[in-house]
């Protein structure tokens, strides 16, 4: 992440937001239940959690820490957008149409791609019409995993890669913190 931070800030980008490092937390928290869940262990849907610590590390909580839910409040088998099944034709400045549902359309146009030296491709993408909605896409072996946050409408959307059904799947997440 830090890595990430640089690399913006060199090529004169203006430093992320509090607000969107809080996000930008929360959706690293839950991507990585995610993936803990599909391994059989960890997160399962409903089930009480951790949130991220202060510093935007997914890890154990200090006692101050809130707790954070996550419900699944509709899903369904899709496509990834054509522009993702095709990673290596990806620029900045490119505008992904994502239809999740019916009635959750987006246009989002991505911002510098980066790739570590494994392999992994991160994305990230401005949700166009909705201030600080935000797409965040890693690729790894060919598989995405995708958070999509759009604030000011309260909604937040995971696609992942069903093992079993062999096909993406989109979750409709509510996300709610609880008090002490």
């Amino acid at each position: 992440m830090k890595k990430l931070l640089r690399h913006h800030v060199l090529q004169g980008e203006s430093l992320i937001s509090r607000h969107r490092w809080k996000r930008l937390a929360i959706a690293c928290f839950v991507m990585l239940c995610l993936m803990l869940a599909s391994s059989g262990t960890g997160c399962t849907k409903g089930q009480i959690h951790p949130a991220p610590t202060a510093d935007g590390a997914c890890g154990l909580p200090e006692d101050n820490a809130p707790l954070v839910t996550q419900t699944v409040l509709r899903t369904r088998l899709m496509d990834i957008p054509e522009q993702l099944q095709h990673p290596e034709d990806l620029q900045a400045g490119q505008v992904l149409e994502i239809t999740l549902f019916e009635d959750a359309q987006y246009r989002a146009r991505i911002r510098p791609l980066s790739r570590d030296t494994r392999g992994t491709l991160t994305l990230t993408a401005d949700v166009e019409e909705y201030p600080g909605g935000s797409v965040i896409a890693v690729e790894t072996d060919g598989k995405f995993l995708i958070t999509i946050d759009i604030p000011s409408e309260r909604k937040n959307y995971i696609i992942r890669f069903d093992l079993k059904a062999e096909r993406y799947r989109v979750d409709e997440v509510l996300i709610q913190e609880l008090p002490h």
